[in-house]
C-alpha cells in the first residue's frame, strides 16, 4: 500500500474521531451548575414569600443571591468553553475534510485507489478460489457416497422383501400338505423313515410352522426397520 493511501486512510480515521467526540465532561459540569442554581433559587423565593424576615434570615437572602450570582457566571463561563470547544472543533473537522477532499481527488487522478483494490481482490482470490473447489470436490464426493449406500440399502431391502415371500410361500405350502395327508414321511440322511400320527403330526407342524413364521417374521420386522430407517436419515443428509 502506497503512502498517499495510508495517509488518505489514516485523515479519514482522524475525521471519524473528530465526528465521535463527545462533551461528557462539560455536561456534567453544566448540570451540576444547573442544579445548584434550583436549590438556590428555590431558598431565595421561600424567603421572598416571607413578609417578616429575621436579621439572620436577611443575611441568608443576602448570601443566596451572591452565590446565585456567583453561579450564573460559573454557567456562563461553561457555555462559553463549551462554544470555544465547538469553534476549535469545527475548525479542526474542515481542516482534516480539506486534506481529505485533497488527497481523494490526487488519488483519483492518479488511479492508486482502483488499482490497490485490484490488487486486494487478486490477493483474496488468489486465496479463496482453491478453498471453495476443494469444498465443491468434498460435497460431490460425499454426495456420491451417499447415494451409493442408499442404493445398497435399496438392494438389501428388496433381497429381505423377496426372501420373506419366499418363506410366506413355503410355509403355506408345509402347512397345506400336513393339513391334507394323515401320515407322511420324513426323510433324514441315513433314509430312516419315521410314521407319525395324523393328530401329532399336525399339532407339530402347527407348533413349528407358526415359531418359525413369528421369528422369521420379527427378524424381518427388525432388519426392515433398521434400513428404512438408516434410508430416510441418508435421504435427510443428501437433501
Amino acid at each position: 500500500m502506497s503512502y498517499n493511501v495510508k495517509k488518505y486512510l489514516k485523515m479519514q480515521e482522524i475525521q471519524q474521531e473528530i465526528k465521535d467526540m463527545k462533551e461528557v465532561e462539560f455536561q456534567n459540569k453544566l448540570n451540576r451548575h444547573k442544579t445548584r442554581q434550583s436549590i438556590i433559587s428555590e431558598c431565595l423565593e421561600k424567603l421572598k414569600q416571607q413578609t417578616h424576615l429575621t436579621q439572620d434570615e436577611k443575611e441568608d437572602n443576602k448570601r443566596f443571591e451572591g452565590l446565585e450570582t456567583q453561579i450564573q457566571q460559573e454557567i456562563k463561563q461553561t457555555l462559553d468553553e463549551y462554544d470555544r470547544r465547538s469553534l476549535i472543533r469545527y475548525q479542526a473537522e474542515r481542516n482534516v475534510k480539506e486534506q481529505i477532499l485533497c488527497v481523494r481527488d490526487y488519488l483519483k487522478r492518479t488511479g492508486i485507489i482502483e488499482q490497490s483494490k485490484r490488487e486486494i481482490q487478486n490477493q483474496q482470490m488468489q486465496y479463496v478460489s482453491p478453498i471453495l473447489n476443494m469444498k465443491k470436490l468434498d460435497l460431490a464426493t460425499e454426495i456420491s457416497q451417499k447415494r451409493q449406500s442408499i442404493s445398497n440399502d435399496i438392494k438389501q431391502l428388496k433381497m429381505q422383501r423377496d426372501e420373506a415371500k419366499s418363506n410366506i410361500a413355503r410355509l403355506r405350502q408345509e402347512s397345506t400338505l400336513s393339513a391334507k395327508n394323515p401320515l407322511y414321511d420324513i426323510k433324514t440322511e441315513e433314509n430312516i423313515s419315521l410314521n407319525f400320527s395324523k393328530e401329532s403330526l399336525t399339532n407339530n407342524r402347527q407348533q413349528m410352522g407358526s415359531l418359525v413364521s413369528q421369528s422369521r417374521f420379527q427378524n424381518f420386522s427388525s432388519n426392515f426397520s433398521n434400513n428404512y430407517s438408516k434410508i430416510l436419515s441418508n435421504k435427510n443428509l443428501y437433501n
